[in-house]
């Protein structure tokens, strides 16, 4: 038998790897900051997979915002004008994520840095 707690259970939780940092596979340090490694793991990120998923949160601003305004057209009894204005803001979102995500897959080269 062993001295150790839960040995032989067939329950035990394996350590951090030998040579591990206290922090282990966690990209982001105590202080709130990236570290290299969740860096390293975001630029090596598939770029469609990147461009997926900021069409997907482009299209969410837009039916979130329009909830909130068809919730609140119902709740102050002022249809449809919160529910346009939800769109309107839904929109811009929309527009500020691609234009934004547009800029993080296609960065200016030194040609286009030159001319601004």
């Amino acid at each position: 038998m062993s001295d150790r707690p839960g040995a032989g259970s067939g329950r035990e939780r394996p350590g951090p790897p030998q040579g591990s940092n206290a922090q282990g596979s966690n990209a982001q340090g105590s202080n709130g900051k990236e570290g290299p490694q969740g860096r390293a793991r975001r630029s090596a990120r598939n770029p469609g997979s990147i461009a997926y998923q900021g069409a997907f949160e482009a299209v969410f601003a837009i039916l979130i915002s329009a909830g909130i305004g068809y919730w609140a057209d119902g709740h102050f009894g002022t249809a449809p004008r919160y529910l346009l204005v939800g769109f309107a803001v839904g929109f811009g979102a929309f527009v500020l994520r691609l234009w934004r995500l547009g800029q993080a897959l296609n960065p200016p080269g030194p040609e286009e840095d030159e001319r601004h």
